[in-house]
C-alpha cells in the first residue's frame, strides 16, 4: 500500500459531520471524523479500511467509480462488506442549518434581487 501511496496521510478533520470519513484522492489523505469515532471506537478499522480502499482504487486504477467493482473488490480482499454507509449513531451530529424567517418586505427584496440579476 505505501508503495501506491507514497504520500498517504491521515488525519482527523472536526468539520466532518455525520460521514465517518472520506478519501481525498489527489492529496493522498484520509480524513477521520474524530467526534463521530470517539463516541464509536470499534468503528475506527471499518471506516479506515473503507477510505483507505477509496485510494488504493485510484492509485491501481485510475479514475474509477466511488464504490465500484475495483472498491468493492479491495473492500472483499481486506475481509470488510463492501457497505457504502456506516451504521454508527450519528443523530447527535445533525444540525439543520435554519435560516431566520424573513419579514414581508425582506423576502420580497431577495425574491426581486435574483429576478433582476
Amino acid at each position: 500500500i505505501f508503495d501506491a501511496l507514497p504520500q498517504l496521510r491521515i488525519v482527523f478533520n472536526g468539520r466532518l459531520r455525520t460521514s465517518g470519513g472520506r478519501a481525498l484522492l489527489m492529496q493522498q489523505t484520509v480524513e477521520l471524523n474524530p467526534r463521530l469515532l470517539a463516541e464509536n471506537p470499534q468503528h475506527i478499522d471499518v471506516v479506515l479500511i473503507h477510505e483507505l480502499a477509496h485510494l488504493v482504487a485510484t492509485a491501481r486504477y485510475g479514475r474509477v467509480k466511488s464504490h465500484g467493482k475495483e472498491w468493492q473488490q479491495l473492500m472483499s480482499e481486506a475481509g470488510q462488506d463492501p457497505k457504502v454507509c456506516h451504521s454508527m449513531d450519528a443523530s447527535e451530529f445533525y444540525h439543520r442549518r435554519r435560516r431566520p424567517r424573513l419579514s414581508g418586505a425582506r423576502f420580497l427584496r431577495r425574491i426581486l434581487k435574483r429576478l433582476i440579476k
